[in-house]
């Protein structure tokens, strides 16, 4: 298996839901609600890099 293409292709998934949460789901949140686990983890995963 190619572990770089792998990486990059997680990357541009994390970072595509990093995008949309800042463009899109962010609004939606209440002021001092949490994130869902599934827009924290790729955010985390993202900054890894």
């Amino acid at each position: 298996m190619n572990f770089p293409l792998i990486l990059f292709v997680l990357l541009v998934i994390t970072g595509s839901i990093c995008l949309l949460d800042y463009l899109f789901w962010k609004k939606k949140r209440a002021t001092g609600e949490s994130e869902p686990w599934w827009i924290e983890y790729p955010k985390v995963f993202s900054q890894s890099f």
